[in-house]
Parts: C-alpha cells; sequence; structure tokens
C-alpha cells in the first residue's frame, strides 16, 4: 500500500511555488523523491492529485478474477469453444490491468482494461486444430503493479481427444431394400418392417427413412453391445405431425431395451411437439428431460448423452438441459432390440443418421457430429447386401458424378440477441462460420456499430467449423433497445455475403417485491427494504449470526421450529418470478433427504405454488401448474459449510436454475403458475420440512432475472 504526503502552501496571489517533499510509504520501506512547482500553480496541483489518484490514496487496489481455474476440451483438428472469465477491482482507486498467457494456441481478448469494480468480460480463444492428442497446460497471468496481490493468475487444461468409435450408425444411404445397415462395423444391422420407406428429404447424405405412423419401425436384434454403462444417442429428426393436440401427444423415435414398461433402458418420443427423453434406473418411473420446441417440417439434430454424472439433452449442437443423476441405467435383464420409429408408441416423421455410443459425447463431439451434416459418412458395407443380377441392371444410365460445388458459407445461429445492465458490458457471445459447399472459404467479418467486435475477424474453412467471438463495449450505453449487423463476406462464395443481426437490450435492474436482507442483528421482525412492506416475523428460535454472506448478519435456523413467516397478499403471486438467496448448508440431507428452503403460496399439497428445498444435499425447486405433482429441477451438489447463492425463475418460457451465478438447468414450460386461489405466506426456513443451516438476503421478483442480472446479484455479495 502507498501512503502519500503532500503540502501545499495558498497565498492571496495563488499557490507558492515552492518544492516540496512528498514521502512514500510502501510495505515498510520508505523513500522519498521531489516535486517542484515552478509557478504553473493550478497545473501542478492537479498532477499532484492525480499522483495521488494513482497511487491509491482512497483505499488498496485489489485484483479479482472468476473463476480461478479454466478447463476446456476439444476433438483433435478441431478449435475448443471459446471461453470468459471476469476481472475486476475490489479494492478502491483504479485497476490498470494487463493480460498475458504463456501457450501460442490460446489468447485473451481484450488484452487490457481498468475497473474501478465493476466486472469486465474477458474472452479466452483456442487455436487447438494443430495439436495432437494429450492434455496441455497453460497460465493466464493479470498484472497491475499498483494492486496490492499483483500478479493473480488461472491456471488453464486443455484436453484433445479422439473421436469415439459408434456402437451402432445406421446411415440409411441403402436406398432400397428391407436392411439397414451398421456402419460402425459391430454388425448391428436394423430391419425395415411396415411400410418403412427410403426418401430423398434427408438430412445427411443421399437417403433418410420415412415413418407413417401406424406401423413402420427399423428393429437391430438385441445383444449386450447395446446396453452400455455410459451412453450417448444422436440422429436427425423431421417432425412433420403436431403433436399437441389430438388423442395421442407422443411419437416414439427411439427405444432401447425398454419394452412395455418404465423400468428399463431409454427413450426418445417426440411429445407436445418437443424431444422427451426418458432414462430408467429402477424407479417406478423414468427420469424424464425436456427439449425445446420443434420446428415444423425441418430437420433437427437431437442427442442424450448420460456419463454417470448428468443426463444431458443438446438440440442442434447446442446443450438445451441437464440434470444430476449417479446411478446405473436399468438395462432389462435379457437384451431386448432396439427399435426406431417406435418406442411404445409409433411415429410419423422421417429419421436420418442414427448413432449410438457407448460413452458420453462431450459438447465439442455433439457439435462436431451435428456441424458433419453435409459430410460424407461412411460407406456401409455393401458386400453384405445381396447383389443384383449383371442382367438386372442392363439399361440403366450411369449417372455422371456431379461437379464438387462453390465454397458456401454457413453460420449459426443466424441471430444474436443479448441483455445488460445499465453500466455493465454484455457477456461475450460466440457463432460458428463454415464452408458448406466445395473448395476453401476464405472469409473476413465486419460489423457496423463500435459497441460490439468479432475475434478472429477472418478465417478459412474447408468444412470445419470456426468460433468466432463476439464482444460487447456496452458500459456506456443508455437504457433501450440497440440493433447492429456482422456481414460475413467470401467474393468467391455462391452465397456471399451473409448477415447476424443483432439485438441489445440495456435495462435497469428490477425492483424486488421482496428484499429481506436480515441486518436487523436483534427482534423478531425481518424488515421488507424492497419498499412494499413484506415484512418477516420470526418464529422458533431463529437466531441472528455474523456468520453471514452479505451485509453484517444473516439468520440461523435450527431444523425444528424456527422460520421466517411473510404475510400473505396478491403481491406475492406474480405472474413470472425469481426467487434469489443466499444458503449455507450445514447439514447432510442425505438422511433425511429433505430440508425446507423457501416455499410460497404452498400449504401441504403440491397443487400452488413454489418451493425450495435442500434435497439430497442439493437444491430442488418446484413449480406447480395444476398438475398432480409440481414440476421440479434439481442443481448441482452443495458444498458443506460454505455458502451458496440459488436462483430460481421462470418466465412462461423455461424455468431456470443458477448456482453462484452459472446456470445449472433449464427446462421448458409455458403454463401459468398454479398459485392457492387465497393468497397465502411466504415461509423462510420452513417448506414443509424445517431448515437446519443458515439463509442471507432473500429477494423475489415479478420477472425472471436474466443472466448478467444474475451474475450481478452474484457477485455484489
Amino acid at each position: 500500500m502507498y501512503i502519500l504526503i503532500f503540502a501545499i502552501f495558498y497565498s492571496p496571489n495563488g499557490v507558492t511555488a515552492a518544492s516540496h517533499e512528498i514521502t512514500k510509504w510502501q510495505n515498510n520501506r520508505t523513500g522519498a523523491v521531489s516535486l517542484t512547482f515552478d509557478g504553473s500553480y493550478l497545473s501542478q496541483a492537479t498532477t499532484a492529485m492525480d499522483l495521488l489518484n494513482a497511487r491509491n490514496l482512497r483505499g488498496t487496489i485489489s485484483l479479482s478474477k472468476s473463476p480461478s481455474i479454466l478447463s476446456a476440451s476439444t476433438v483433435v483438428s478441431l478449435n475448443a469453444p471459446a471461453q470468459t472469465f471476469s476481472v475486476w477491482n475490489s479494492g478502491g482507486g483504479i485497476l490498470s490491468y494487463s493480460i498475458t498467457v504463456d501457450q501460442s494456441w490460446l489468447s485473451c481478448f481484450p488484452a487490457s482494461g481498468t475497473s474501478t469494480g465493476e466486472h469486465d468480460s474477458i474472452t479466452v480463444s483456442y487455436s487447438t486444430a494443430s495439436l495432437s492428442l494429450g492434455t496441455y497446460s497453460a497460465i493466464i497471468t493479470i498484472s497491475d503493479p499498483a494492486a496490492d496481490n499483483s500478479p493473480q493468475t488461472i491456471p488453464m487444461t486443455l484436453i484433445v481427444t479422439s473421436f469415439p468409435q459408434a456402437i451402432v450408425e445406421l446411415n440409411f444411404e441403402e436406398g432400397e431394400g428391407t436392411t439397414a445397415f451398421d456402419s460402425s462395423g459391430n454388425s448391428n444391422n436394423g430391419t425395415l418392417y411396415g411400410e418403412a420407406v427410403y426418401t430423398k428429404d434427408r438430412a445427411v447424405g443421399s437417403y433418410a427413412l420415412s415413418f407413417d405412423g401406424t406401423d413402420d419401425r427399423v428393429v437391430c436384434t438385441s445383444n449386450s453391445s447395446l446396453r452400455p454403462d455410459d451412453i450417448s444417442v444422436a440422429l436427425w429428426v423431421k417432425h412433420i405431425k403436431d403433436t399437441g393436440t389430438g388423442s395421442s401427444n407422443y411419437g416414439g423415435i427411439i427405444q432401447g431395451a425398454f419394452g412395455d414398461g418404465y423400468q428399463d433402458g431409454f427413450r426418445i418420443l417426440d411429445y407436445w411437439n418437443r424431444p422427451l427423453a426418458q432414462i430408467s434406473f429402477g424407479d417406478a418411473e423414468p427420469l424424464r428431460i425436456e427439449g425445446t420446441a420443434f420446428t415444423m417440417n425441418e430437420w433437427s439434430h437431437v442427442v442424450v448423452t448420460y456419463d454417470h454424472t448428468k443426463i444431458r439433452l443438446y438440440q442442434n449442437g447446442q446443450l438445451v438441459v441437464e440434470r444430476p443423476e449417479t446411478r446405473n441405467i436399468n438395462w432389462a435383464a435379457t437384451a431386448s432390440d432396439l427399435s426406431i420409429g417406435l418406442a411404445r408408441w409409433y411415429f410419423s416423421g422421417i429419421i436420418d443418421r442414427v448413432m449410438i455410443f457407448g460413452s458420453a459425447l462431450s459438447t465439442q463431439q455433439v457439435r462436431q457430429v451435428y456441424s458433419n451434416r453435409w459430410a460424407s459418412s461412411r460407406e456401409h458395407p455393401r458386400t453384405i447386401r445381396p447383389s443384383r443380377s449383371p442382367s438386372a441392371s442392363r439399361g440403366r444410365a450411369i449417372r455422371p458424378r456431379p461437379p464438387l460445388p462453390e465454397a458456401s458459407i454457413s453460420r449459426s445461429p443466424s441471430i444474436l440477441s443479448v441483455f445488460t445492465m445499465a453500466g455493465n458490458n454484455a457477456s461475450a457471445q460466440t457463432f460458428d462460420v463454415w464452408d458448406s459447399g466445395g473448395g476453401t472459404l476464405s472469409y473476413s467479418i465486419t460489423v457496423d456499430q463500435s459497441w460490439l467486435s468479432c475475434f478472429p475477424a477472418d478465417g478459412t474453412s474447408t468444412g470445419e467449423h470456426d468460433s468466432i467471438t463476439v464482444s460487447y463495449s456496452t458500459a456506456s450505453l443508455s437504457l433501450g433497445t440497440y440493433s447492429a449487423t456482422i456481414t460475413i463476406s467470401d467474393p468467391a462464395a455462391d452465397n456471399s455475403t451473409q448477415t447476424i443481426p443483432v439485438t441489445l437490450t440495456v435495462t435497469s435492474f428490477p425492483q424486488a417485491i421482496v428484499e429481506l436482507n436480515f441486518e436487523e442483528g436483534d427482534g423478531t421482525t425481518a424488515y421488507d427494504s424492497s419498499g412494499n412492506n413484506n415484512n418477516g416475523i420470526l418464529y422458533g428460535g431463529a437466531v441472528y449470526t455474523t456468520e453471514r454472506a452479505v451485509g453484517s448478519y444473516a439468520l440461523s435456523f435450527d431444523g425444528i421450529d424456527d422460520c421466517v413467516v411473510c404475510g400473505g397478499n396478491f403481491m406475492l403471486r406474480p405472474d413470472d418470478i425469481s426467487v434469489t438467496l443466499w444458503v449455507k448448508h450445514v447439514q447432510d440431507t442425505s438422511s433425511p433427504n429433505y430440508r425446507g428452503i423457501i416455499q410460497g403460496a404452498y400449504g401441504n399439497g403440491y397443487h400452488n405454488g413454489f418451493r425450495i428445498l435442500d434435497y439430497w444435499n442439493k437444491p430442488l425447486a418446484q413449480i406447480n401448474f395444476g398438475d398432480a405433482e409440481p414440476l421440479r429441477i434439481e442443481g448441482t451438489a452443495f458444498t458443506m459449510n460454505e455458502w451458496s447463492h440459488v436462483v430460481v425463475t421462470y418466465n412462461h418460457t423455461k424455468i431456470r436454475l443458477y448456482q453462484n451465478g452459472q446456470l445449472v438447468v433449464e427446462r421448458p414450460e409455458t403454463r401459468d403458475i398454479n398459485w392457492a386461489a387465497a393468497a397465502s405466506d411466504l415461509s423462510i426456513g420452513l417448506a414443509r420440512w424445517y431448515y437446519s443451516g443458515i439463509i442471507d438476503k432473500v429477494m423475489i421478483f415479478s420477472s425472471a432475472l436474466t443472466t448478467q442480472q444474475v451474475q450481478q446479484l452474484y457477485t455484489e455479495r
């Protein structure tokens, strides 16, 4: 820390020209320098004040960063997806930082900046396509000589892997006949039943299979290879029938070892016009995750993975929903057939390139399967097919191979939208550029607004996907909606130029309808800081403690009879909602496995309002939509005796659960929350079960906070 002392003498004619000694202490070392005023009094006084600010008289500059480590994985010959980290000043004064890296295969943008407390988002880009298989390490170093804790480092680990071998790969490239040959080399060939027919309306290669929804299916004979411990199921599906109306809301896309019950194997269904994955772990009901709505008459790539950590569902290369699970899949006692186009119900639509792996694909591998849509698939073993007699081929014209097409620009997504709060930079985003034609695409990228930039701004592709990072400099923008256009060009491409419209919304932070900070320190009333008088009354032996997450105090609950109750009113039943709080997990909830953190308009049943529970040592959110059971989403495990920030939001599109500023799980939902007919109390520390632990800063909003807003609440700790 620096302390500077100087004196300026005032006279009626101005500052007296004189030499003044400035004494500096740093780490108990003393030195002296001289500063001479030569008559330019105002200028010299300003210089002195600048010097004071530079030496941080108002407080110690302290360099903070998050996360503290980074890890990435990629498939050999591809660039790893970009990542971000935040840098900010957690002390006083102005942090002026620079960022360096020690490996040529990664870079940071921007590489320098300043902060007086705001969080700067730094994008880490990877140039890993030329790296061999293996594990690589790097260090990102953040420095400011004036900071009391400079430098700070972020260790980075990169894993370059090969693509796993499929245990089934049906490309449906036969074009005729009743056998779909397995290109994996494992001879898991499929037999066509009903009237399943080949069609050129395909996603990959030359053909796909069309199913009529009546009796069409493909069956691969059962064997033990089709019952792996970990699994990935990937396929292309064209949704052509509305499954949201009529007597049947189900279309069976694929199933393995499922039979007619719910206890074994897996299913993927077309349910209410969106993918529904079911995996069975021996319970009465399978564990299920739902994706986002299909687009009618368009191809969608669906991937479901399980790795004894999480079940994940991807659509079109993007992770849509995930949920934690560690148990073994409950396969049938005897190997059961794999069926496509039939999963209890028949499917009406088109399916292409079905692949099953005995491992969970990484996000990068899922993106590779998706992005290789137009790549030539491996030839199926045609020597297995019955050969056609020579006479049967007479008179057939030999079709010449079409010429290789020109380069063609493809990009995904086709639009970008981002939200940020006034005074902050919006979080970085990415899009992909690749050549979906032939030859080599040599592209350049331009933007038409100064508040966004793209990195890299040019590149080449012969089919591989290049990840482009979009960075935003929006801290100086006023409230409002802004538009920009990203343009991708190559004069030699057959479809140049391509554009990506960008919409930016700059908002203020919404007003809470309840904000309990527990800063009273004593008494039996927790006052509502939102201005809405939703004060809480302390019951049982709930006590204030200085072991807090925010401010000076928090509330400790004994798990027996402690709770805080805010009297019921209709303000506490919003259409959209966000519930945020800090919670310190201090008791193992694997037995008993429920502890109630907070609930609103819930009563003793399952039909109304919301709950957040500590369930099996992780957060469980339940929101009711009038069904017999609430819709539930589970987070990741709490760390014993550490604070966690938990946020649950709902906006009539998705339910989302965040932990410590990061989105952990989301699932689609559009219905209205089923609140109690009469206004019901809001209770903290009691949600059917009492809570044992510490809770701080409870806030409820009548809107769904954005990811940026959730991160702001977390970082303002």
